[in-house]
């Protein structure tokens, strides 16, 4: 049995489901339309349930599970505690199409005791329990869903005692009850309402849990996330009064900082409100819309005779550039009807074609409604196509409702307000249709008939068009006033013999110039200073000779867009191809997603989580350079900070952009790069070394200095390059490389997030580490207090934030263009770092914190949504997935591994450093080897001998707080003969026999 492409017998690959966010419920609801019938399940979970003291078998827990957690919940347990000492048989039988599994650990500390993870039905699990110990005995749906039995046999028998949370106080509404758990094991970390309150005033909200949590509130405007207030203290329980406003959807959420709580949230509003949305797929019972409160809502429609305008309509237009501004001469003529109350209106007809052949892949219209109520909206269509509908506000792309199921016809029938446009979108998620949409509803406006003779006179305020089929190689603004650039420019590398056109267009009145210049001796190969708009240019190109295209201004400013035609070669990519997108922070260890709503949305939600990912050597540019080539450091080469050794004839965007992709990076990219340099193989570039205000950035060629938040930058322009490469050929993948500098010092986070709270801070027992004669003296050296590592903490969470803003306007957008379905997209750091665990900081060690990082993987339809891997996987790991993903074979020797082959399971984690003058000489060379069980590691002197040598179980000091080899007692030291040849065997490793 397979469990998401998963073989469940295959060791090492465990995935577990993860129930996180508003997104993959959301999302879950609507792909399926099949009854609710879990709420059995959710009483018995909460239910406590007495067995007697027999050798009979008991039902000890009993519901529905679901693999996509619509039916059910994913994943459930009961507490069980047996009254005597001995073997205790657990059998699970279910019916339905799911494969369910049991697993059972002490509930005191998670620790594993047995699993029965088998393809048999019904599961029949025996294994000795220790009388008076409670054990959390769990079952969940690896694939499909079913409704389950679980029985327990045992010779004196025990209880369960899974108890709900304390009951709320009289008066108050519940409105949100769960389970949050900081490892996201038990249940989600976080989990959020949305609530509108009806007057404007005082609300409180009470939070109280069971468990060994510590459990914060975060209060936010929905709309903007805007935070409004929280409570990150202590106190159990907690109370938070802010003040709200009438009609404003704030969003509510609850999350574990640490630890696993059974919590109830509930709030005291003397003036009424709504909930709208839960992002906990395990208390909401949805209809079209959902909800959590006990508050009744009554609408009452009347009906009437509408008395309607039907016109007929020719329009004929004439267009210079992009409209935003028209001035409009009509003259109408109109007949009256009678229509029947709740018209039908057609709103949207045409062809929705998956690869963009036929017709494009997604179409849109803006619908208003004239007034509040529910609205049906029907898509029929003929083809082979599977079409689907989503409905977002027009304003700001605040997703409303959608039916993403394989139904035909579809029918969506939703509650919207008159007056407000919104977005209705239609889009083939594989074949072609010839499709139409109707809406019908009180508030739908009729349909009309106009006959109209429009002319358009258009000032375009946006930014400019692009000219012939070229593509966009830079955009930016120049002018002789307000303090601009006089002038900006683009290298560009002609790929082949031949003619180059090059177009400068722009937005306004201004009278901008073109010229292009060999970049090597200056030389004018052509210029044109008509005062039209564009400014073209036509010369003959040599292959691998460098261009210089410069835009100036003469009078005025404005906008402008320069695009090429015959400067580059374009090979057909594969069949297929995905975009792919890989966004590497800088810093940042996996609880910064803590502070990320919307990124843990996008890609924990709708794609897999790998809790055991790491990097190969724990500093920027050398980690960098193993994702970029997929190979360890001892073999690209790059090994120091600052000094070149990767060859960049073997990274990923050589691969991609030979193979017929448009590429573009932006950020940071590895430090030896001058500032006005520009690396091979990119078609679009924004560069920078760090910082966060006013950065020196190289912007398509164009050296200057930035006056906008480095990290909105860098976002900024992976937006600019998906929308340029989108609109030159939208049926052309492209990768883009997103590195901001956040989290990395300076810590200076963006106006907005300066004094914005984080979540409380539970140090772990490393932290302040008293007694560090056992580790080496370049770790001794270093003392980092638990203050100063607090203050780093806040800061670097806050500079997160901003990132997270990124995220979301990015994969908005990508949405927004139809991209997103056939995007991979991965999120990552080039490196983890320490909050004053052994009393250090920075990174360069071989210590969990400093090689541990986020890794998350969505491509939507192809990885599993929601769930967690805790196979090891690497940076280096990222080229062979992404050009597996994309159909291209490396020419050069790989070291890592396709992550989405789930046959993969790596046997130990492999690290290395080389002592370098960037980071100040103070950590020699070492290498280290990893398991669940313990950690080695050698530093080495400049002759390979072995300097100092580490030792930690990882079991009995997961902090890795005693040295064995260093601990003054010579009767527990390991033999590390075995693992010290290993090391010197995997410091020379290549290819496959790598780990």
């Amino acid at each position: 049995m397979l469990c998401c492409g998963i073989d469940r017998g295959q060791k090492g690959n465990n995935v577990r489901g993860a129930t996180h966010g508003a997104v993959s419920w959301a999302n879950a609801t609507r792909s399926r339309r099949r009854p609710v019938v879990w709420s059995i399940a959710l009483l018995t979970f909460l239910a406590w349930v007495v067995i007697p003291s027999s050798a009979a078998a008991v039902e000890i827990m009993s519901g529905t599970v679901d693999n996509d957690s619509i039916e059910g919940p994913r994943w459930t347990f009961t507490n069980y505690t047996p009254a005597t000492s001995g073997p205790v048989t657990f059998t699970l039988d279910w019916i339905g199409n799911a494969d369910i599994d049991i697993d059972i650990r002490q509930a005191s500390n998670n620790a594993w005791v047995a699993s029965d993870t088998s393809n048999d039905q019904p599961k029949v699990l025996t294994t000795d329990l220790s009388a008076g110990v409670t054990y959390r005995v769990a079952v969940w749906a690896t694939q499909g869903f079913g409704t389950y039995t679980l029985d327990a046999t045992s010779g004196t028998g025990g209880t369960t005692t899974t108890a709900p949370p304390t009951a709320p106080p009289g008066g108050t509404i519940v409105l949100l009850e769960g389970i949050a758990d900081s490892g996201s094991v038990e249940g989600p970390r976080w989990t959020s309402v949305n609530y509108i309150p009806d007057t404007t005033g005082p609300v409180t909200f009470d939070l109280d849990w069971v468990g060994n949590a510590d459990l914060g509130i975060d209060i936010r405007v929905a709309a903007t996330n805007a935070w409004v207030a929280a409570d990150v203290s202590s106190a159990q329980p907690k109370t938070l009064t802010p003040t709200l406003n009438s009609g404003v959807e704030y969003r509510i959420a609850v999350w574990a900082m640490s630890g696993i709580g059974t919590f109830t949230l509930t709030i005291a509003d003397p003036g009424g409100g709504t909930t709208t949305t839960t992002t906990t797929s395990t208390t909401t019972t949805t209809t079209t819309t959902t909800t959590t409160t006990t508050t009744t809502t009554t609408t009452t429609t009347t009906t009437t005779t509408t008395t309607t305008t039907t016109t007929t309509t020719t329009t004929s237009t004439t267009t210079t550039t992009t409209s935003t501004t028209t001035s409009t001469t009509t003259s109408t003529s109109t007949t009256t009807t009678t229509l029947p109350p709740d018209p039908t209106e057609v709103i949207m007809a045409g062809i929705a074609d998956a690869n963009s052949v036929e017709g494009p892949r997604w179409n849109s219209t803006d619908y208003t409604p004239d007034a509040d109520g529910p609205i049906t909206f029907e898509l029929d269509w003929t083809g082979n196509a599977d079409l689907r509908i989503d409905v977002r506000t027009a304003s700001n792309n605040q997703w409303v409702a959608a039916d993403v199921s394989t139904a035909q016809p579809k029918s969506l029938t939703i509650n919207l307000n008159g007056g407000v446009a919104y977005r209705v979108a239609v889009w083939s998620m594989s074949g072609i249709g010839t499709y139409t949409l109707t809406a019908t509803g009180p508030g739908a406006p009729p349909p009309t008939t106009t006959t109209t003779t429009t002319t358009t006179t258009t000032t375009s305020t946006t930014q400019p068009p692009v000219v012939g089929d070229g593509l966009v190689v830079q955009r930016g603004r120049i002018g002789t006033t307000g303090g601009l650039p006089g002038s900006m420019w683009t290298d560009v590398v002609a790929e082949s013999n031949g003619s180059v056109t090059a177009a400068l267009t722009w937005n306004s009145s201004a009278n901008l110039n073109l010229q292009v210049t060999r970049r090597s001796n200056g030389q004018v190969v052509g210029s044109s200073s008509t005062g039209g708009n564009p400014e073209t240019v036509t010369f003959t190109a040599t292959s691998g000779v460098e261009y210089r295209v410069t835009s100036s201004a003469a009078s005025g400013a404005a906008d402008f867009a320069v695009s090429l035609l015959g400067h580059r070669s374009f090979t057909i990519p594969p069949i297929g191809a995905p975009n792919i997108i890989i966004i590497n922070v800088d810093d940042a260890r996996p609880e910064t997603m803590d502070v990320m709503p919307a990124t843990r949305s996008w890609f924990e939600d709708a794609g897999t989580s790998y809790s055991s990912a790491y990097v190969t050597t724990p500093a920027c540019c050398p980690s960098r350079a193993a994702q970029m080539t997929g190979q360890y450091n001892h073999n690209n080469g790059q090994t120091s900070q600052d000094t070149p050794g990767m060859d960049e004839h073997i990274t990923i965007q050589k691969y991609l952009r030979e193979a017929g992709y448009l590429t573009g990076h932006t950020g940071k990219y590895v430090h030896y790069y001058d500032v006005s340099g520009r690396a091979p193989y990119w078609d679009r570039w924004n560069y920078f070394k760090g910082g966060y205000f006013d950065v020196y950035t190289n912007r398509d060629g164009y050296p200057a200095v930035s006056n906008a938040y480095s990290t909105t930058n860098t976002f900024d322009r992976a937006i600019e390059f998906a929308e340029d490469f989108d609109a030159f050929d939208d049926d052309r993948p492209f990768y883009l490389q997103i590195t901001p500098i956040a989290p990395h010092a300076p810590y200076e986070p963006e106006a907005q997030y300066a004094n914005a709270p984080v979540p409380v801070w539970n140090p772990p027992p490393s932290v302040g580490e008293a007694d560090r004669s056992d580790k080496p003296q370049w770790v001794r050296w270093i003392n980092q207090t638990e203050q100063g590592a607090a203050t780093e903490r806040t800061q670097m969470m806050r500079c997160m934030m901003s990132v997270d803003d990124g995220i979301d306007a990015l994969m908005t957008r990508l949405g927004e263009l139809g991209e997103l379905d056939n995007t991979i997209a991965i999120y990552t750091s080039d490196n983890g770092v320490f909050w004053g665990e052994h009393n250090l900081r920075a990174k360069f060690l071989p210590y969990n914190e400093a090689v541990a990082v986020p890794m998350i993987i969505r491509w939507p339809g192809r990885v599993a949504a929601g769930v967690v891997d805790d196979r090891l996987v690497a940076n280096i790991d990222l080229l062979p997935t992404v050009l597996a993903a994309a159909g291209v074979t490396p020419s050069h020797t790989v070291d890592g591994s396709n992550i989405l082959d789930l046959g993969f399971d790596r046997p130990y984690r492999l690290t290395e450093y080389w002592e370098d003058d960037a980071n100040g000489n103070f950590v020699p060379d070492w290498t280290s080897i990893r398991t669940d069980t313990y950690m080695y590691a050698e530093y080495f002197r400049p002759d390979g001998s072995i300097q100092f040598a580490e030792y930690y179980d990882l079991v009995a000091d997961p902090y890795e707080l005693v040295n064995l080899l260093e601990d003054g007692n010579p009767a527990n030291d390991p033999d590390t003969s075995a693992l010290s040849a290993l090391i010197q065997s995997a410091r020379t490793c290549s290819g496959s026999g790598c780990p």
